[in-house]
């Protein structure tokens, strides 16, 4: 009787409610929070020029003035070229 008294008639299916959505907030939180760590990785890693040059090189392809790039095809890709 006393727990009913607690909960009222309606009193554990909103308490089951709220835990459930207390426990999604968590997964939330805790998905953020790793989003937040890689974030806060990329950061410090843009910090770090030669991280930043290796990018810019590697991903966009960008040389320097002072450096030729010599591109060496084989006779294969150079056939699937021209056709």
């Amino acid at each position: 009787m006393g727990i009913l008294a607690t909960f009222g008639n309606e009193g554990w299916v909103k308490f089951y409610r709220l835990r459930k959505f207390e426990q999604s907030l968590v997964e939330k939180n805790g998905k953020i929070a790793q989003s937040s760590f890689s974030l806060r990785q990329e950061i410090e890693d843009l910090k770090d020029t030669h991280l930043v040059e290796r990018y810019i090189r590697n991903v966009l392809g960008f040389v320097r003035d002072d450096e030729i790039i010599y591109e060496i095809r084989t006779t294969e890709t150079s056939k699937g070229d021209l056709q």
